[in-house]
């Protein structure tokens, strides 16, 4: 009897010894750590392994009062400082549109104030367009007596007619431009007379229907290599053949003429191919050309812009751009 109460006093003994033990760790400041087996420690001093992890430090009443994080790997030293870069370029990006959306909105008062500096510039490469088209009626009549010329003649009359294709497609680049610069100004102006200058803008790439652009009767289209310049090109020459009321004229590697129209309901169709990148990739141009030719080779009634303005040239050249690439 008296051995087992002296086992439990020993017993009791060594519990308040270490409850003592501990107590006056906790008193004097303690880490608590887990070792790499998951047991739980703890003492007044880190190993140096347990600092890279973090660990909690304690009050003397044993409570949490901050956690020693572990310091940041390079990775994510490098993403820190990734992201503050991308934040301050973010920054100043705002502050530029910010900029120019207060430039754009002294520039012009109202929506119509955009649509007629539009339309005055295109007004302007319409001009030239309509020059550099009377140009190319009057070599194409010339063509017309093609057998009397001599093979000189006829050789300097497709050279200046060439010329004066590639002055159209440089005109309709920058008519396309003109669109694209003013398309996108009338969104801008749009937006932030919703939100505000600065705002982000929603992905938009198109106006509304009821905004008109002013059109040709030329249709422009970009081939991206060799391989579709070449099937485009076949195509356009099968979609002359089919729907132009005359004869062709003139066919090279990148001419294809059809002869001038001789009655007011006449449609004549022609095309040029204008090579572009160093992996083949082009221009084409589609001309329609409809008019009144009397027997002395003059056109009677003279419009260049204005004169295929029939459902069946609207159709024609409507049509053109899906038959050429296939996008029925």
């Amino acid at each position: 009897m008296l051995l087992v109460i002296t086992f439990r006093f020993a017993i009791l003994t060594l519990i308040t010894v270490l409850s003592l033990a501990i107590a006056s760790q906790l008193h004097a400041g303690l880490y608590r750590w887990v070792d790499a087996n998951g047991k739980v420690h703890y003492s007044d001093s880190m190993p140096p392994e347990v600092a890279l992890k973090g660990t909690d430090v304690l009050n003397k009443q044993g409570i949490r009062v901050r956690t020693i994080t572990p310091p940041k790997s390079k990775n994510e030293v490098q993403a820190i400082v990734d992201d503050e870069h991308a934040r301050k370029i973010e920054e100043q990006r705002h502050k530029r549109q910010v900029a120019a959306d207060k430039s754009l909105l002294a520039a012009y008062r109202h929506e119509r104030d955009i649509l007629e500096a539009r339309d005055e510039n295109i007004a302007i490469v319409s001009a030239a367009e309509l020059v550099i088209n009377g140009n190319i009626h009057r070599t194409r009549l010339h063509l017309l007596h093609m057998s009397s010329l001599t093979d000189k003649q006829v050789s300097d009359l497709k050279k200046l007619l060439h010329r004066n294709y590639a002055s159209l497609f440089r005109y309709d680049n920058e008519r396309e431009g003109i669109e694209e610069k003013y398309n996108d100004l009338l969104l801008r102006y749009r937006h932030i007379q919703s939100f505000g200058p600065g705002a982000t803008a929603l992905m938009e790439n198109s106006l509304d229907s009821d905004v008109p652009f002013l059109t040709c009767h030329n249709v422009h289209l970009k081939c991206p290599d060799s391989e579709t310049c070449t099937r485009w090109w076949k195509h356009t020459k099968q979609y002359i053949t089919e729907n132009s009321d005359m004869p062709l004229l003139l066919e090279s590697e990148t001419l294809l003429s059809t002869q001038m129209p001789i009655q007011s309901e006449d449609i004549s169709l022609s095309a040029e191919f204008e090579p572009r990148g160093a992996n083949g990739s082009g221009e084409i141009l589609l001309d329609l050309d409809c008019g009144d030719i009397n027997p002395s080779g003059e056109r009677r009634q003279t419009s260049y812009e204005g004169e295929c303005i029939s459902q069946r040239s609207k159709g024609i050249s409507k049509q053109f751009r899906p038959f050429v690439t296939g996008a029925y």
